[in-house]
């Protein structure tokens, strides 16, 4: 069976051939979920684990096979963490402002709107001034 692993430095898959599944058998899932009403989990909880014992045959932009995670490690490739794409935004570990306190920072953003507004109108009147 081939497998193909997410490398989230490179942003390419690595691709493995071990045994394990044959037609028909799927993994059992690694992360039970609690139903609709569940938060979600980060999708490598999800995934299946290589086998133990897989070979590296390399690596390209499209996944090949079944998409899976090394050697159990939800830190997929290089310690990156679940979600890496999403750093900055509650995935390696820190508060994420936008989940945790949304009317913050879209007070922000309007404050800051605002104060961009101003100042455009401020420069432009004094440019106009300027000009007469």
């Amino acid at each position: 069976m081939l497998y193909s692993v997410f490398n989230w430095r490179s942003g390419q898959y690595k691709y493995f051939r071990g045994t394990g599944e044959e037609r028909g058998v799927r993994p059992k899932p690694r992360r039970l979920f609690d139903g609709p009403a569940s938060r979600g989990v980060p999708i490598e909880e999800a995934l299946p684990l290589v086998p133990s014992g897989s070979v590296f045959l390399g690596s390209g932009m499209q996944a090949r096979g079944r998409v899976a995670v090394e050697n159990g490690d939800t830190s997929t490739a290089e310690g990156l963490g679940p979600g890496a794409a999403a750093a900055g935004l509650g995935a390696d570990g820190t508060e994420n402002p936008l989940a945790t306190h949304p009317w913050w920072t879209l007070g922000l953003w309007l404050g800051a709107f605002a104060v961009g507004t101003k100042l455009a109108y401020w420069l432009g009147d004094a440019a106009a001034k300027k000009v007469r």
